[in-house]
């Protein structure tokens, strides 16, 4: 039996039961891995046994080993014969990762909004200062297509996410494009946004100031005009955000 007073035991304490519409797995995961981030659990520390973990999560066996198997191949946590499983020395081997269900959390989905406007303000200024012909094309087709979902009543989220990445690539720099398409579609939480018909603006009304706002992004690109890419850009990410915020605390209030 574990000891409570032990780092395991006081993991043991910590963690929730797992429940709701998320994999089950996907949640011990995100569990243990912020008990690492954080500090709570050290280099060196042993976890709690399997049959610990699924008595403080409440779920089976099977769940807590494949949370476990993740997070050896993430080179988090490695198995020592007969003894147990253990943190690693180094938390610089633990990847960087966004996960969909992160965006259950409103917190989590202003952060990652956050972190687009670091990156992509400043790419859509270089973007219109370095951008070819045949960039400047990938970015119309992307944006085509994108007012084509939208016409049909898409999400449009691939198209979406398929302007932003052609905007990365027209920098120039092959860092900043594999940053964006890393990070992956879900760097687009549209469909994860649940919006009422109540809310003053839903719907058919945002995806067309959308569109419109994407349309300013290229037209300050192919213009040359790296101060109103920059402006268009940061306009576009931060209604973004505003629009997210509105519509996560009607859904969550």
């Amino acid at each position: 039996m574990t000891d409570p007073r032990s780092g395991a035991g006081e993991l043991v304490r910590r963690l929730r039961p797992a429940a709701g519409a998320t994999s089950l797995a996907d949640q011990i995961v995100t569990q243990l891995r912020g008990q690492i981030l954080s500090g709570r659990l050290q280099a060196g520390d042993k976890l709690p046994t399997e049959q610990e973990l699924c008595d403080a999560t409440g779920v089976s066996r099977p769940v807590v080993r494949e949370a476990i198997s993740r997070l050896k191949a993430d080179g988090v946590i490695v198995s020592r014969q007969g003894v147990g499983v253990f943190i690693v020395d180094d938390k610089r081997r633990m990847p960087f990762r966004i996960e969909p269900h992160h965006f259950d959390d409103p917190q989590n989905l202003l952060s990652v909004m956050e972190l687009r406007l670091c990156v992509e303000v400043e790419a859509a200024a270089m973007a219109a200062e370095k951008h070819s012909d045949a960039d400047l094309a990938l970015i119309d087709e992307a944006l085509t297509a994108m007012k084509v979902a939208v016409a049909e009543n898409g999400s449009a989220v691939e198209e979406d996410f398929a302007f932003h990445c052609a905007i990365a690539a027209a920098t120039g720099n092959e860092l900043i494009e594999g940053f964006l398409r890393f990070l992956g579609v879900f760097v687009i939480p549209r469909p994860l946004l649940r919006m009422r018909p109540e809310n003053a603006e839903t719907g058919a009304a945002y995806m067309v100031r959308l569109v419109a706002e994407h349309q300013a992004v290229r037209d300050a690109i192919a213009a040359r005009d790296p101060e109103g890419a920059r402006e268009a850009m940061r306009l576009h990410l931060e209604r973004g955000m505003t629009f997210n915020q509105n519509a996560t605390r009607d859904e969550f209030s």
